[in-house]
């Protein structure tokens, strides 16, 4: 942020306060108002100077909150869209998982009897033969009880 503009700032906040800030407090306001962009600045000033109350010296910290919020917002990305395969390939596998729990449990297999279900269903339906077969060796290690 040019000079002017942090001179500037300094001498609105000076005003909202109705102090005047010694040199050693005004160095203070221009590291700190110069350690964000012009753009940040702009969008939050109005909510900064809105919580200044005369004759009560503003902090570093309401300024960090203030100015840290707008950084935030600028910063935040919105989750990105998920494309309709990749939801349905997600609600069949949480579908066959729950399936697979509910047939453990029916069938008192436990775990050998989730992974048993789960190798068939990596195989048959999914056609991904490496899971097919990570399942399968884990229906196999519970089943002798590793």
């Amino acid at each position: 942020m040019p000079n002017d503009l942090i001179s500037s700032a300094i001498i609105e906040i000076e005003e909202h306060t109705e102090l005047d800030f010694n040199e050693i407090q005004k160095e203070f306001w221009e590291g700190l108002l110069s350690s964000y962009s012009e753009e940040i600045l702009t969008e939050g000033w109005d909510d900064f100077i809105s919580i200044l109350r005369p004759r009560i010296k503003p902090s570093g910290q309401q300024a960090k909150q203030v100015f840290g919020k707008v950084v935030l917002r600028k910063e935040y990305l919105p989750p990105k869209e998920v494309d309709i395969k990749t939801k349905r390939y997600g609600s069949l596998v949480a579908r066959a998982v729950i399936n697979s729990i509910s047939y453990a449990k029916q069938t008192e297999g436990g775990k050998a009897a989730y992974h048993s279900d789960q190798s068939r269903f990596w195989k048959e339906i999914m056609k991904e033969p490496n899971m097919a077969k990570k399942h399968a060796r884990l229906a196999r290690e519970y089943a002798r009880g590793d």
